[in-house]
């Protein structure tokens, strides 16, 4: 079943307030909306990103209760959690009444804000409710509540938004010639503070925190749950990690031990948190890592370090410092759909492996050992929240 649906597939919108007038809940209130649109963006060529407050928005979301004008009044606890409409209106409205989990809270007796979000931003984008077992738009609530930890459309979901919007855009030859080539993105200058919409990333990782942390010249950022930059302004990376210096070229933290490595020209440091761990830093020789890596990241059922540079990758053991026997092995032979001479990569929390070239991105399906559809896509739309490139903006 569909309703109407957008003529655009680049859609905005705004979180009016958060459960119970919470503003100290707001921020998570945002990070699950947040994962909830990447369900539908990840499985068709739309793309989502938050209006400022003096604008308007596609998508209105807010948390209000009983008789709030528009035709459909709430009914207290324990009736309809949510409803929302269809194109051109698109708006969502939550029970307010309603005892809310956000993020991952365990609670049974809360309702599920994440899954709940997704099914009813189904209906923002055009449809109906699904007969289909397992699908995300089943009519109620009992038969999607134990989705609440998927981060991938079911098949009936994806086909279903793929029907109305179209499969996901291809590249134009242009773009894809630069992301396959064997240039290496530039490297941002030392001495300014950089743009957070311009200019890749020198390394993205994972920290010990489990907060997602991305650098580039002398300063960093730190993401938030939905992997999207949660301040624009950036941090000095020696106010962070004293000792360590700038224009880093890859940087992975260690599943085993919680160490934190940093990688530039012929030399690694390894932080506890914030602290340099003592004799370091070492020199790259007789490790057999390349000079100035293009990136490193954790990956694999054994959690290994991997090191990628130019069409090569290494698996390195931190605990005799040494390259694995029989590395390094060809990329496209073990990552097919990647291109060589990457910028950085990174495993997040939920399995996926991220790589970064050039303003683009893609997401790599450990599971099934091959990149997810919709991929690449840019950098600037889907992680710093700028609206995306000058390219992606031709296509919505």
């Amino acid at each position: 079943m569909y309703g109407n649906k957008w003529g655009k597939k680049h859609l905005t919108y705004k979180i009016i307030n958060a459960p119970q007038g919470d503003d100290a809940e707001r921020y998570r209130v945002q990070n699950t909306l947040t994962r909830a649109l990447k369900l539908w963006s990840d499985a068709s060529p739309l793309s989502f990103y938050e209006a400022k407050e003096d604008e308007d928005a596609d998508i209105v979301v807010k948390f209000t209760r009983g008789d709030h004008s528009d035709g459909y009044p709430f009914d207290g606890q324990g009736g309809v959690f949510a409803h929302a409409f269809f194109p051109h209106d698109g708006d969502v409205h939550f029970d307010d009444d309603e005892p809310w989990a956000l993020d991952n809270y365990v609670a049974t007796s809360r309702k599920d804000l994440y899954i709940i979000a997704a099914h009813e931003l189904g209906h923002s984008l055009g449809l109906g409710h699904s007969d289909a077992w397992g699908a995300l738009m089943r009519p109620k609530y009992t038969d999607v509540k134990w989705m609440k930890t998927i981060s991938a459309l079911p098949p009936e979901d994806r086909n279903a938004i793929q029907a109305m919007y179209g499969p996901c855009p291809r590249l134009e030859w242009n773009v894809r010639y630069m992301l396959e080539s064997s240039r290496r993105s530039g490297r941002a200058p030392k001495q300014r503070r950089p743009n957070t919409c311009s200019a890749p990333y020198d390394a993205i990782f994972l920290g010990p925190d489990r907060k997602t942390y991305a650098m580039r010249g002398l300063y960093y950022w730190r993401l938030n749950d939905g992997n999207e930059i949660g301040r624009p302004m950036p941090l000095l990376i020696r106010h962070r990690w004293p000792g360590l210096p700038g224009n880093i070229n890859a940087a992975v933290t260690s599943a085993y031990t919680g160490r934190t490595y940093f990688f530039k020209g012929n030399r690694i440091w390894r932080f506890k948190d914030s602290i340099l761990d003592e004799y370091y830093p070492i020199s790259h020789n007789e490790t057999g890592l390349p000079r100035s890596p293009d990136a490193a990241f954790v990956w694999g059922p054994k959690h290994k370090i991997v090191v990628f540079k130019r069409s090569k990758f290494y698996i390195w053991n931190e605990f005799n410092r040494k390259v694995e026997p029989g590395y390094p092995k060809l990329i496209r032979k073990f990552f097919p759909g990647l291109p060589n001479n990457i910028d950085a990569a990174f495993q997040w929390k939920n399995r996926h492996t991220f790589f970064f070239k050039q303003g683009y991105y893609w997401r790599y399906d450990d599971e099934i050992g091959s990149i997810a559809k919709c991929y690449p896509r840019p950098v600037a739309l889907y992680w710093s929240g700028c609206g995306g490139t000058s390219w992606e903006r031709k296509q919505l």
